[in-house]
Parts: C-alpha cells; structure tokens; sequence
C-alpha cells in the first residue's frame, strides 16, 4: 500500500495547476481587453451620432430644446462639477440623440422613474460595457464644456437628481478602477490621465484630483466630439 505521492506526481499536478491559473488569468485579461475596445467603439459612436446630429440640425441636443447657447447645462447653467444636475438640457441630451437614430433598439427618457437607468429599454443615458455601473451625462464646467461625465449615477434618484458627491449625492459617484482607465487614455488620448480631452480622475474629501494607482475607484470626464476630429 502507497503512502502518498511520489515527486513526480506532485510536479505533474502543480504544472496542471499552475496552467490552469495561466489559463484563468489570460481569459480574464482578454474578456478586460474586449470591454476596453468595446467602450472606444462605443464613444465613437456615440461622437460620430452627436457630429451627424450637429451637420442635420446645426446644434447640440438638448441644447436646441433649451438656450440654444451651444451648451449643454443643467438647471445650474455652467455651474461647476460639484453643481451638476440631471435635468434640463443635460437630461434632454440622450433623449433628442435618440429620436433622432442613436441606440435605436431602445426608447431613451428624460424623466427619472425611482432610480436612474442605463440597463433597460427606457434608459436615462447609455450604460457602457466596462466600469461598475458605468453611465454618461453631458455636462459643462467651464472653462471646459461638453463633456462626457462617465461614472456610476445609480443612486440618483427623481427627487435627487444632483451628481455630486459634495452636494448630497450619496451613490458610488466612481465607477473604473485606474488601470482600466489608463487604458483607455492611451487608446483614446495622451495617454496621461490629468491631461488632453479624456481625463481620470476621483473625488476625495470635498476635492476632485487626478486618479492615481493607490486609487481604486475613478470616474472619467472626456470631450464630445473628440473622436471624430471636432474638439
């Protein structure tokens, strides 16, 4: 009778082991690589539906219904980061690209029914593939303006619907982790996350910084039209 394994056995386990550790890892990191590539092409859509929207009615949706200022703003007008609303203009942005082409498989709302939506055929805004909830509002805080807002709004409520987390809103305001985020600004920007048209970032104790590694949770901010050449 054997009394346990002889070292071949246990080497020939441990390599079955250790490759299937190696298969694990690969399959997670090309499934991480294929939601990458997914949201670039998702913003590009998303420019290359706006820019269309622009040449046909010369103008921003949401903008057009409101002040026609080429702006799209909340009820705040121009307000800064820590004052943005999903309302107005800002809410009206999906809604008007929408009926005019975009995503058409769904039916886009202005109107907050309980909780924010991007996940069903009645969404607020889009969700995309990669992030923890991840959503994109239009906002402007000059002296930048419309700009994508790509975090998590899950908790934004219909009688809530301020975005930010120094102004009551109480939801996991970051929605991607940094390195997923340094991806993406290397394939869509500079590839420096404080810098150019696609930015990383965090709120932290009533400030907004650039995300960092030891971060684990960022939101995304990036100019409309930029992938098409037009800011």
């Amino acid at each position: 009778m054997r009394n346990g394994f002889t070292l071949i056995e246990i080497a020939i386990v441990l390599v079955i082991v250790g490759l299937l550790i190696s298969g694990i890892l690969i399959g997670q990191s090309m499934i991480n690589t294929s939601k990458i590539q997914t949201f670039v092409r998702q913003i590009q859509q998303m420019d290359v539906a706006i820019s269309n929207y622009q040449t046909r009615f010369n103008g921003l949706p949401g903008d057009l219904q409101g002040n026609k200022n080429g702006v799209v703003e909340d009820s705040g007008a121009n307000g800064p980061l820590a004052s943005v609303n999903f309302n107005n203009e800002t809410a009206n942005f999906w809604l008007q690209l929408n009926l005019n082409g975009f995503d058409s498989t769904k039916h886009y709302t202005s109107t907050i029914t309980g909780t924010f939506n991007s996940d069903s055929n009645n969404p607020n805004a889009p969700a995309f593939s990669l992030g923890t909830n991840g959503s994109a509002i239009i906002f402007a805080s000059p002296p930048e303006i419309n700009l994508y807002l790509i975090a998590d709004f899950s908790a934004i409520t219909a009688s809530n619907t301020n975005m930010s987390p120094s102004l009551g809103y109480t939801g996991p305001f970051n929605a991607f982790v940094y390195v997923d985020g340094l991806s993406l600004d290397k394939k869509m920007d500079d590839g420096n996350v404080s810098s150019g048209k696609f930015k990383v970032a965090y709120y932290n104790s009533g400030s907004y910084s650039a995300c960092v590694q030891s971060n684990p949770k960022c939101y995304i901010q990036m100019n409309i039209l930029s992938q098409v050449g037009q800011q």
